[in-house]
């Protein structure tokens, strides 16, 4: 079965978890849907930073967490489409972090 990756922008930007998109997580557990949590990073003065709320969400619901591509991706011109989208090659690295996480979540 393919696994769930979402990625909440809302829960940095605006600092609280979005509520509509939480409720999938059970959903997913009782179908044996593998799911990782991709932190969104969040302006800040000088540089990115991932939001903390992303640490403690993976962790009360046993999920692992894919906490430093973006901010790397998103800080690096090369890899960005524009200020806050990934390019191709930014998409690529993305996906090659999360097949990483999943493969040492032991979902691959």
């Amino acid at each position: 079965m393919a696994p769930w990756i979402p990625a909440f922008a809302g829960m940095t930007f605006f600092g609280d978890l979005p509520g509509r998109g939480l409720r999938g997580f059970p959903l997913a557990r009782e179908r044996d849907i593998q799911v990782v949590l991709v932190t969104v990073p969040a302006p800040a003065p000088l540089r990115l930073r991932n939001a903390q709320s992303y640490d403690t969400l993976a962790s009360e619901l046993g999920i692992p967490l894919e906490n430093k591509a973006l901010a790397h991706i998103l800080s690096r011109d090369k890899l960005k489409a524009d200020p806050i989208h990934p390019n191709a090659d930014g998409y690529r690295l993305l996906a090659e972090h999360i097949m990483q996480v999943l493969i040492q979540s032991g979902a691959l």
